[in-house]
């Protein structure tokens, strides 16, 4: 596995869940 791959997969994840938590939160 690439570990920029890896990486941009982590962010794209923690990102998502982030903006979720705060859509769902506003």
């Amino acid at each position: 596995m690439d570990i920029k791959e890896f990486l941009d997969q982590s962010a794209g994840k923690w990102f998502s869940q982030r903006t979720n938590h705060y859509i769902s939160d506003a």
